[in-house]
């Protein structure tokens, strides 16, 4: 039960997110997202950052059927890794931290966050808690479609380290680093997309 909770910490409000989506949304509006966003037109290329940040905030904003007026992108320090702000002409500003600059995993895993956090603006959906309203988000992208772009963010690395102990002998240890953005375990992105693609199956 102990390994079952590490794993699935966020859970009750993983359910309680996917209960609120289809009341707020209702089921014939997420139909419309069954098709995830594609990969081979939401990768980030080589060229110029600015340019494939604006072009990859667009795709993302367009699968989740949200206007896209002018996309304007900065790098500048900040407590979070990124925001999405929308401007009066449905354009959007993006700003992302510059120590993601040349990680392209992490910034579409942050521009499908921030812009899923504009979707759910625009329809009104929220939880009053800060920590929920996140978990929302994120279980919001993985369900309609973009969460893969999230849990692309998610690395787990394994390094060797030997020293010699005190009697002369070498004796060495494994040590095991994990790095994610977002909210949610890759157990509880893999418990999402499971129900999401259940929901397409029988439909």
């Amino acid at each position: 039960m102990k390994k079952h909770s590490a794993n699935y910490p966020n859970l009750h409000i993983i359910k309680k997110s996917i209960r609120t989506l289809y009341k707020c949304l209702s089921d014939e509006k997420i139909r419309t997202f069954t098709k995830s966003l594609d990969p081979n037109e939401s990768t980030l290329r080589d060229g110029n950052i600015i340019i494939n940040v604006q072009h990859l905030a667009s795709i993302i904003a367009r699968h989740l059927q949200l206007p896209t007026g002018c996309i304007i992108v900065t790098f500048r320090e900040m407590k979070n890794p990124g925001c999405v702000e929308l401007t009066p002409e449905d354009g959007y500003l993006v700003k992302l931290r510059p120590m993601y600059r040349w990680n392209t995993r992490d910034i579409a895993a942050i521009l499908a966050h921030e812009i899923t956090h504009v979707f759910l603006h625009r329809h009104n959906i929220r939880f009053s808690d800060t920590l929920e309203n996140e978990i929302l988000t994120d279980t919001s992208a993985a369900y309609l479609g973009v969460g893969w772009l999230c849990l692309n963010a998610y690395r787990k690395t394994e390094s060797h380290h030997e020293y010699y102990s005190q009697t002369g002998e070498r004796e060495g240890y494994t040590k095991t680093e994990e790095e994610r953005l977002g909210y949610l375990t890759p157990q509880e992105f893999g418990y999402i997309i499971g129900k999401r693609a259940v929901a397409i199956a029988l439909r």
